[in-house]
């Protein structure tokens, strides 16, 4: 039974691939693929109403607010022009060198 649940949901999971791919509709496609996995996963529906549904939906406008405030910051770096500076100046420095110039950018930000 597990390995038919695997091929089932690896299946759902290729013809979403083919459906974004093709141009559709991403938030229907992921309700459908979130109800099948649900229903191959035998999931129990409580479990798929607060967990799945309520939680998460909860849970995602902080996403909004990270993607609107990410878009935005990007937006003011290209319209200011410090991106291109940033760009231009990478540049410059790579010459010979890429490696070396990636390490320092990489080594010189706080997400290290």
């Amino acid at each position: 039974m597990a390995i038919l649940q695997g091929i089932l949901l690896l299946a759902t999971f290729l013809v979403l691939v083919l459906y974004c791919m093709k141009g559709g509709n991403l938030l229907l496609g992921f309700l459908v693929t979130a109800v099948l996995w649900c229903v191959i996963g035998l999931v129990p529906i409580q479990t798929v109403v607060t967990a799945i549904f309520q939680d998460s939906v909860a849970a995602y406008g902080g996403t909004i607010a990270v993607i609107v405030f990410g878009a935005w910051f990007g937006r003011v770096l290209v319209d200011t022009g410090i991106a291109g500076y940033i760009i231009k100046k990478t540049v410059e420095l790579a010459g010979d060198k890429p490696l070396v110039t990636t390490l320092l950018i990489k080594g010189t930000s706080k997400n290290v």
